[in-house]
């Protein structure tokens, strides 16, 4: 049935973003400040938790604040953070964790800086990532990285129809977006907005209109998925409406 063991001190810092490493270990990180809202320079505490002795390692990134980045495993085990929370508000950094051999890599930089942007790694090993908020042109493009070629822009994708508020609410449409890969490859998008739909991401990418909507006013923004099956999500939370401040138990 399971057991709850006591509480452990998270010492390192405040533990904002999470991922499980292929030995095990858990990798945690927070921003350029340990346990308050980044302020400063391009630097993120980070640390690896190892749940068989219950030690803590400090391996922080000197060049990047990853603070809320998008994040993906690669094939490898190694994970990328993109973008996160620059000196002026937004970054377009990219940068790798080898589990390995304990070390942040700077990789190229994005065109556009983002935070709040979703990550997805691709059959392909390159990584899809979209929306966030940021300067320039951040909200409405999608980037996609090669490790040999670094970061292109996919003009094939009109996102800016997708993050577009629907008429009388200013609601964060850019945050977030909902997005895995599909068994046959594709890119499902499947919320927080209404319509769903379909991406392809060779070359400078494609979308179709998936023909389905989220069912009802339920808008999950700032609620949860989880692929349970192959090809099965479950959503669950967010606001009731998109115009409606309230959260709903779905």
């Amino acid at each position: 049935m399971g057991a709850w063991t006591p509480l452990i001190a998270w010492t390192p810092h405040i533990p904002v973003h999470a991922a499980l490493l292929p030995d095990g270990r858990l990798l945690t990180f927070a921003s350029n400040k340990r346990t308050t809202f980044p302020d400063g320079p391009q630097f993120t505490y980070a640390a690896v938790w190892d749940p068989e002795t219950g030690l803590f390692t400090e391996i922080n990134n000197p060049a990047h604040d990853m603070f809320c980045g998008g994040m993906s495993l690669q094939q490898d085990g190694r994970l990328l953070v993109n973008g996160g929370n620059g000196i002026t508000g937004t970054t377009a950094y990219a940068s790798l964790f080898d589990w390995r051999t304990n070390q942040w890599t700077r990789v190229q930089t994005m065109s556009d800086g983002r935070w709040y942007n979703t990550s997805v790694g691709l059959p392909s090993g390159e990584v899809f990532t979209a929306g966030g908020h940021g300067g320039g042109n951040a909200t409405g493009t999608i980037e996609q990285w090669n490790a040999a070629t670094g970061w292109r822009r996919m003009s094939g994708i009109p996102w800016e129809t997708v993050t577009e508020p629907p008429p009388g609410y200013a609601i964060e449409t850019n945050f977030h977006p909902f997005l895995l890969v599909a068994p046959d490859g594709r890119l499902a998008h499947f919320g927080p907005h209404d319509e769903m739909h379909w991406l392809t991401t060779s070359g400078s990418g494609g979308m179709t209109a998936a023909g389905a909507t989220i069912p009802g006013t339920h808008y999950p923004k700032q609620g949860a998925w989880a692929m349970y099956e192959q090809g099965r999500v479950m959503v669950t939370g967010g606001l009731a409406a998109i115009s409606d401040g309230s959260v709903v138990n779905k």
